[in-house]
């Protein structure tokens, strides 16, 4: 099936569930688009439709554009390889207003798939191998090995599948022209390359379509990530399961955890938090983390503890060891530290919020 023909295909799938749907009310917050997308994203992952829906109905009045880009970025940071075809929604969907507006409109779509999506399962395996592919050192002889690499090398590393997960990552960030780490220079970006090759794979063809089409659109590099570990995911049983969420504090209409270090009266309140607590000062100096990286290693692992947090994760054998592989990288402390450090955030979290609500009512309220 031709791209085109797909996307018409799930046009149609879609039109049918818009028009069988009754369009939800939701009232908008009043908030910034800044927070407005982050409580969205946030809600998407813990399935929680009716505050999703709102700050989606905040981001359709002020911030049209973003809250398409934001579904799509969401489509593929948060459902991943076990949603596929929400992601083929979104996308064919985000291509074609005149399409939208003879289904009943923008809202008439974007609330049918976000309703969806709160009903989906949430599957972040292609951003935990980003993070891997760029940041674990444990794979920089693998990366030195590439030295003499070229790019037919690259493109069949990247799609055989007994290669591991976390090679073919690699191999795909270095055609992204993305850094990668001590890996070759000499290769030209060719993103075009990545999505002929799974397509020359067979049975890759129409997911690699969707997501070349993801590509193009949002320039992540999850999209050509995802093709990585397509067969794995499709070759074991899964289940879903609830991450361990903290307890949800509300500061007005607003969940806390949607003030993280992506958003500026977040940001504030983490810089607060880390340069006046004692408890903080004390594990900082006892794993010698920077001082003025305090506030960035706050951030990072708040919103480990918090914000990325999902329901209905999808519990399979790869996806679980790319998890726990990614969880202590890039944290700006060392590996062993990031266990303490996630079990003190979650303990101060209510010291946390009271930063949190004071940096939201000194930028009133947005």
């Amino acid at each position: 099936m031709f791209p085109e023909d797909l996307f018409a295909f799930v046009l149609e799938q879609l039109a049918d569930e818009v028009g069988s749907a009754k369009s939800p009310y939701a009232k908008p917050l009043e908030t910034n688009s800044f927070l407005a997308r982050s409580v969205m994203q946030k809600a998407i992952r813990r399935g929680m439709t009716d505050l999703a829906l709102s700050a989606a109905a905040t981001l359709i009045q002020i911030d049209r554009r973003t809250l398409w880009r934001r579904l799509i970025v969401t489509a593929l940071e948060d459902l991943g390889v076990g949603e596929v075809d929400l992601t083929a929604r979104i996308i064919a969907a985000s291509r074609d207003r005149s399409w939208r507006q003879t289904v009943g409109g923008e809202w008439a779509v974007i609330s049918t798939w976000i309703v969806q999506a709160c009903d989906g399962s949430c599957d972040q395996s292609s951003n935990d191998l980003w993070n891997i592919a760029r940041t674990d050192p444990g794979l920089d002889d693998f990366k030195a090995s590439l030295g003499e690499a070229d790019l037919p090398d690259l493109l069949r590393i990247m799609t055989d599948p007994n290669e591991p997960p976390e090679h073919r990552g690699v191999a795909v960030l270095i055609v992204l022209g993305e850094d990668a780490g001590p890996a070759p220079t000499h290769i030209d970006p060719d993103p075009g390359s990545i999505f002929a090759a799974f397509t020359g794979a067979g049975h890759y063809s129409h997911v690699a379509a969707v997501y070349e089409a993801a590509y193009r659109q949002s320039r992540l590099a999850l999209a050509p990530l995802a093709l990585c570990l397509w067969t794995d995911s499709r070759s074991v049983q899964v289940a879903g399961m609830n991450d361990d969420l903290p307890p949800v504090c509300w500061i007005g209409e607003l969940p806390s955890f949607a003030l993280d270090q992506y958003t500026r009266p977040g940001k504030e309140a983490i810089r607060r938090f880390a340069y006046s607590s004692p408890i903080w000062r004390d594990f900082a100096l006892k794993w010698d983390i920077t001082r003025s990286q305090w506030a960035q290693a706050v951030g990072e692992v708040i919103f480990r503890a918090e914000g990325a947090r999902v329901t209905n994760r999808r519990a399979w054998e790869v996806g679980g060891r790319l998890y726990a592989r990614s969880a202590v990288l890039d944290c700006y402390m060392p590996q062993a530290a990031v266990p303490e450090a996630l079990a003190l955030i979650r303990r101060e979290l209510p010291q946390i919020d009271h930063f949190r609500s004071a940096a939201l009512a000194q930028a009133g309220g947005n």
